[in-house]
């Protein structure tokens, strides 16, 4: 087990004169299922459901003890429900490039696109700075280590910052879409702030959820699967309610590789 840890550990930082590995795509699947409780305006539970299809392109190279990020958002597939999205705003999308750097933990740093904005880029924007789990340098199997993540997502509807506490643990070697990978597992507390812009005008977003999580991770680091789920419950204050409105969403979301 020890010399299944040091293998791992040693391929999160890559080894001199390594080459690097061809980029990677993935699809990102995302489901919102919202909970929202209409009492106050003498109406009972209205759920909500929003899906969500990313498909992008990673790549990652060894760089001054971490690794450069380069990702480009091949295409987007979206259902918001009710809410109907024009086809401009999947055009505009569409091939747009990030570059970041990920440090010798995995934190992604100076994050920059060349996207001018629109519905979808804040959103793709969280599942990147989330697509990796930060792993301790030199963990041992068994190990567990804590990380806090702060997201900030800015569209033309919102802007939400959600900052999530994971408690991560290295596990053993496991055999995933035909390789050996190892497993992180994962559970989180999350907070949410932010305001919304609503059809019955401005809105204050403000809760709290908790959820686990699992990666799946190859020898030399790359991600070939993880699957998330988050179950939150919030407050959203207006002047258009009397009250508090409740709201509790459950988020699911899973990384497949592409083969």
């Amino acid at each position: 087990m020890l010399f299944a840890s040091l293998v791992f550990a040693t391929a999160l930082t890559g080894a001199p004169g390594d080459p690097a590995p061809a980029p990677t795509r993935y699809r990102i699947e995302q489901q919102i299922e919202s909970q929202v409780d209409l009492s106050a305006f003498g109406q009972g539970e209205q759920v909500q459901t929003q899906n969500f299809t990313w498909f992008t392109t990673v790549a990652l190279s060894d760089s001054a003890g971490g690794r450069a990020l380069h990702v480009i958002l091949d295409s987007v597939q979206a259902d918001l429900g009710i809410a109907q999205v024009l086809a401009a705003s999947y055009d505009s999308v569409r091939g747009t490039v990030y570059h970041g750097y990920l440090d010798d933990w995995g934190r992604l740093q100076s994050f920059t696109t060349t996207s001018n904005g629109g519905l979808f880029q804040g959103l793709f924007e969280a599942q990147v700075k989330g697509l990796f789990p930060r792993i301790k340098p030199n963990a041992r199997e068994g190990e567990s280590w804590t990380d806090t993540l702060s997201i900030e997502t800015d569209t033309p509807q919102g802007t939400m910052n959600a900052v999530t506490i994971t408690a991560f643990q290295l596990g053993g070697f496991e055999m995933q879409a035909g390789v050996q990978t190892t497993r992180i597992d994962a559970s989180f507390t999350a907070t949410t702030r932010g305001t919304l812009q609503t059809p019955a005008g401005p809105a204050d977003l403000e809760g709290q959820g908790s959820g686990t999580g699992r990666y799946y991770l190859t020898v030399d680091g790359q991600l070939v699967k993880s699957a998330s789920s988050l179950t939150g419950d919030a407050l959203m204050t207006g002047g258009f309610a009397p009250v508090p409105i409740p709201i509790r969403t459950t988020t699911s979301t899973t990384v497949t590789r592409i083969e």
